[in-house]
């Protein structure tokens, strides 16, 4: 175990990249709440535990990332985000993430969800299931067929993931960010820019040069994650973090991976931006398609900057949704989204 300081510096992540946040945020972050209540009481056993998690504001990254949905698919797409975060946080919950054997039966049952269409048991699995439905309803099923085995690629990069971290596997950094872009839930995020829009793009979608744009766009989304998590993930024990892994692997300072962390986010943006401008100067550059969804994929970047420097999920219960751009970040301990409460326990 690395021995840490107490805090660290946290530099300006500066953007050139336009921000969004779609016009009617205010009501699709209340309805969404109003929409999720019942299912989160029912997974978490109390409302305490309930308030806190909805507190980190979830459907808002919709707004943020996807500031140019279509109308009528605004409130199931900020509803999706809700549902891929609890998804995420199953795989943390206690006795789960410790339990290889666990870890396996929680990825075999959301492969079931993924693969068929009944309701499932168990208040986190339904809500999945129901966002899915809603959501595939508008979706062209080549568009839905994607979407479904992006839910799966990241149940196995969860078990992945779990496998690893048991065994006290660091991966290299190379090997992380290949890892991570799928972690990050990233291909997931980029594929539902064209459900936002109201698009398919077809086997486009993984065309060599839109795929290069997509994987660069993701590669900032999971460094800005990973600057930002930080503090959170060092209290869960988790490894898919690229500033543990610059500490095990690298052998830097805390500040060092930190201000290492930055550098990559913008260098990151900067290979984005390149990859995106060549698509606009090529033959795909001229499809109205193209466009918008390059578009949106940079607003997933910025919506992902946003939320992070906002959520209470990174910067704990008592934050008051300011943004946190920089300054001195205290590495204290922090209540987990399972910590218990004053009524009632998580007993599903």
């Amino acid at each position: 175990m690395i021995a840490l300081p107490t805090s660290f510096h946290l530099p300006e992540v500066v953007t050139r990249l336009p921000h969004g946040c779609h016009r009617d945020c205010a009501d699709l972050d209340a309805r969404s709440a109003e929409f999720a209540r019942p299912y989160l009481r029912a997974y978490f056993g109390d409302a305490d535990r309930t308030e806190r998690y909805l507190q980190q504001r979830i459907p808002h990254y919709g707004c943020l990332a996807y500031p140019d949905t279509v109308g009528d698919r605004t409130f199931d797409l900020v509803n999706l985000m809700m549902g891929v975060t609890i998804y995420d946080d199953t795989f943390s919950k206690p006795g789960i993430r410790a339990d290889r054997a666990a870890t396996a039966r929680l990825h075999e049952r959301w492969c079931q969800v993924f693969d068929d269409d009944r309701p499932p048991e168990g208040p986190a699995h339904r809500f999945v299931h129901d966002v899915m439905a809603a959501a595939a309803a508008r979706m062209t099923p080549h568009l839905a067929r994607r979407s479904r085995q992006a839910w799966r690629d990241m149940a196995d990069s969860h078990l992945a993931e779990a496998v690893r971290r048991q065994d006290g596997v660091t991966l290299d950094p190379d090997r992380y960010m290949s890892e991570r872009l799928t972690n990050v839930y990233g291909w997931w995020i980029t594929t539902h820019v064209e459900y936002a829009l109201g698009i398919d793009l077809g086997e486009l979608a993984d065309a060599p040069e839109i795929r290069t744009v997509r994987a660069r766009a993701i590669a900032h989304i999971a460094l800005v994650n990973d600057l930002y998590s930080f503090a959170k993930e060092l209290d869960l024990e988790e490894a898919m973090n690229l500033i543990l892994v610059l500490l095990h692997r690298d052998g830097l300072t805390l500040q060092h991976a930190v201000d290492t962390l930055v550098e990559l986010i913008h260098r990151a943006e900067a290979d984005f931006v390149a990859a995106r401008d060549a698509v606009r100067a090529g033959p795909l550059g001229s499809r109205a398609d193209i466009r918008a969804y390059l578009d949106g994929i940079a607003y997933t970047m910025t919506g992902n900057l946003r939320w992070s420097q906002l959520s209470t999920r990174y910067h704990g219960d008592q934050h008051d949704g300011s943004l946190v751009t920089g300054g001195t970040i205290s590495l204290t301990p922090r209540p987990t989204i399972y910590s218990p409460s004053r009524a009632g326990r998580v007993d599903r």
